[in-house]
């Protein structure tokens, strides 16, 4: 064999080498085995771009078990973004585990704001309760109310990122009741009573730009 034959064989040994072991073969045949449409194209990209293609399938794959329609250039985005698309995947799980409706694009939104996405769900899935001290209030009048309060909160996913927080609300609350007592006279018509304010306070509008919502409240007087 000559050996101008020997080196055009030994370009073709290195090349062939170098395409099996610098191509990501087997996170291609995992994405393809997992039912993602990937071609070796996007992946080969990805290295191209420092991105690891493995980690970008891995979560392709959980979200996509997860019932999420995601793509893997929104998942690099949000990757390149700097965002924990781990954690984005593990928060749908838990979602779902939960019944929550959620996107990829609120959970980036709350990835990227510095929350824990993971957290964030898990918040959203139970209620919070709060039972209040008695606060005393005056009415225009000169008579004394005592109050307190219990209520059940729910985190709302989309109001969280911006939202006031429920400690927030909670004060609010007892400040729309004691505005509303020391505007009244006890003796009129339009006397207080914690059947009104609870129907005043229970409208949808109060909770607005507030992190959570007001599942149920009962006011005792």
């Amino acid at each position: 064999m000559s050996p101008e034959i020997i080196s055009i064989l030994l370009v073709l040994f290195i090349l062939v080498l170098l395409f099996v072991l610098v191509l990501p073969w087997k996170t291609y045949f995992l994405a393809k085995s997992s039912g993602l449409n990937v071609s070796m194209t996007i992946l080969l990209g990805m290295r191209i771009r420092k991105v690891d293609p493995d980690l970008i399938v891995k979560t392709a794959i959980i979200l996509h078990k997860a019932g999420a329609d995601v793509g893997m250039a929104d998942i690099e985005a949000h990757y390149l973004a700097g965002g924990h698309i781990e954690e984005i995947a593990k928060a749908f799980l838990e979602a779902k585990k939960s019944n929550i409706d959620v996107n990829f694009k609120v959970l980036t939104a709350i990835d990227l704001c510095g929350r824990n996405v993971v957290q964030a769900i898990k918040l959203c899935s139970e209620l919070k309760n709060f039972n209040s001290d008695y606060v005393s209030f005056k009415s225009k009048d000169g008579k004394q109310y005592r109050v307190s309060i219990n209520i059940t909160l729910r985190f709302n996913l989309h109001k969280i990122i911006g939202g006031k927080d429920d400690q927030a609300l909670i004060d609010k609350i007892f400040e729309y009741i004691g505005k509303r007592i020391s505007d009244s006279d006890s003796e009129s018509s339009e006397a207080i009573s914690s059947n009104a304010l609870e129907k005043e306070i229970l409208q949808d509008s109060f909770s607005e730009g507030f992190c959570c919502d007001i599942n149920s409240l009962k006011i005792n007087m």
